[in-house]
């Protein structure tokens, strides 16, 4: 018996289903705030594309190619999934996704024209022994009000500026069986049978309190619980095929993991750990007491002396160096993690540092700001004002600070831009998009600006987010 799989866009969150269904859905059909329709109202009215063929790669190196065509996205169409082990899915393009719609109750209408690339999808031996599988496109980049504004009529075509972001929605995909045969995604089915090239090398990880951890393969369409032992960890890393979470009190806590769900725990004596970088073949781990410890594969840790005694509470690696900030804002720069120098203390406490374009920038305690451009060896223009940061990143020619008093935007450490009163305790950038976590689900943005809340776990305090590359 073989699984069957259909292609279907879901038209609306509002829309009830009469029957169940199986299908490829842009959006999230395991709840009801759909990512194309995050806003009030939008009716999707018509959505097709042209596939010029679906071929099913079996791990025996032979395919099964199926014909496509004008493929109604509204309809559901169903397709037969071959028999025997199959490790890989590609859908060809003949011609541009065509979406209209309205949006906010009618008052906006678009119509959307997206040039796609080919999309290839990779299994790990998947038999498709019967059963409804849902093929799901989906990336945040459809639901960021600033990006698809729907308050008047509205259409993007290929020489768009936005095409590049909406067609992101094609290009992260993930496949999961419809265990129930509702036509719905529940929470405990979203483990993904298949996700796409670019969505396999688009994951975010989650780190925080009780050892609980949260991975998304798709950009923040599917997400996976799991635990990384017990206990807090604050910091994780991700370098050369392998996850490090770091924490403890009292003893050096450190996890390792290759995909993220199954840890191993590398723990060393000594005080906890606070956060963790990767950078030149090598994981650098910092902590309390200015405990320091490296490694080149996750599993053998050195200690070494970083020369200061307050604790130290973010690391990062940039321009060849890695760089620790901290208590009484302390400050060191090695180039390898073993050896360290530039033993600064002096201000407010330091709690994050990031790296961007020759410009190493840190953040802290009453909304301090302090940046260097040789490398770490001198900090200038040191601002206050404000309340606690937490965490700092870099991406997209931006640096992100989050905090008490929201995030704030700077392209070099100098001038700053209020994005928006959400707080944050961390944050990460990777493939285009902001993650950012505190003490409630994650949160996703395009432009670092406006944030959207991801359907998943409440009443958690996230410590650390990383992106895998």
């Amino acid at each position: 018996m073989r699984g069957v799989l259909a292609i279907l866009l879901l038209s609306s969150c509002a829309q009830e289903r009469e029957e169940p269904w199986q299908g490829t859905a842009v959006g999230n059909p395991g709840n009801k705030s759909c990512r194309l329709a995050n806003m009030d109202g939008i009716t999707l009215e018509s959505a097709t594309i042209d596939a010029q063929s679906f071929t099913w790669e079996k791990c025996d190196g032979s395919e099964v190619v199926a014909d496509g065509g004008e493929v109604n996205l509204l309809a559901a169409p169903a397709m037969a999934i071959p028999e025997g082990e199959i490790c890989g899915l590609r859908v060809a393009f003949s011609g541009p996704a065509d979406i209209v719609g309205t949006g906010n109750s009618g008052e906006g209408a678009f119509s959307l024209e997206l040039e796609l690339d080919d999309l290839r999808m990779d299994m790990d031996a998947v038999t498709f022994d019967g059963g409804d599988y849902i093929l799901e496109f989906a990336h945040p980049g459809w639901a960021d009000p600033t990006r698809l504004n729907l308050d008047g009529d509205i259409a993007i075509g290929p020489a768009d500026p936005l095409q590049g972001t909406l067609v992101n929605a094609f290009r992260h995909s993930s496949m999961f069986e419809d265990a129930n045969a509702d036509g719905e995604i529940s929470a405990d089915e979203r483990i993904p049978v298949a996700f796409s090239d670019e969505s396999a090398a688009s994951r975010f990880l989650f780190v925080g309190d009780a050892g609980i951890t949260l991975q998304t393969w798709d950009s923040g369409t599917s997400w996976s619980e799991g635990t990384a032992g017990d206990q807090n960890n604050l910091g994780v890393a991700y370098g050369d095929g392998t996850w490090v979470a770091v924490g403890g009190i009292g003893t050096a806590r450190i996890l390792t993991s290759e995909d993220g769900e199954t840890w191993t725990d590398r723990s060393q004596p000594g005080a906890g750990l606070n956060d963790v970088a990767w950078g030149e073949g090598r994981f650098v781990a910092v902590g309390q007491d200015g405990e320091t410890f490296w490694s080149a594969d996750g599993e053998v840790w050195t200690d070494v002396d970083s020369g200061h005694v307050e604790s130290l509470e973010a690391v990062t690696f940039g321009g060849g160096q890695f760089v620790a900030v901290g208590i009484t804002g302390a400050r060191a720069s090695s180039a390898d993690g073993s050896l360290w120098d530039n033993d600064i203390t002096g201000g407010p406490d330091l709690f994050g540092v990031a790296y961007g374009e020759g410009v190493f920038v840190a953040i802290g305690e009453y909304g301090r700001r302090i940046r260097s451009i040789d490398n770490g060896q001198t900090w200038i223009d040191d601002q206050q004002g404000g309340e606690k940061f937490h965490d700092i990143a870099y991406g997209g020619g931006t640096f992100v600070a989050v905090g008490d008093d929201g995030n704030f935007n700077t392209p070099d450490g100098l001038i700053w831009d209020l994005g928006s009163f959400d707080i944050f305790y961390s944050v990460a950038y990777g493939n285009g998009l902001w993650f950012a976590g505190g003490n409630a689900s994650p949160h996703w943005s395009t432009n670092s600006e406006t944030w959207v809340l991801s359907d998943v776990m409440d009443d958690w305090d996230i410590r650390g987010v990383a992106f895998a590359p």
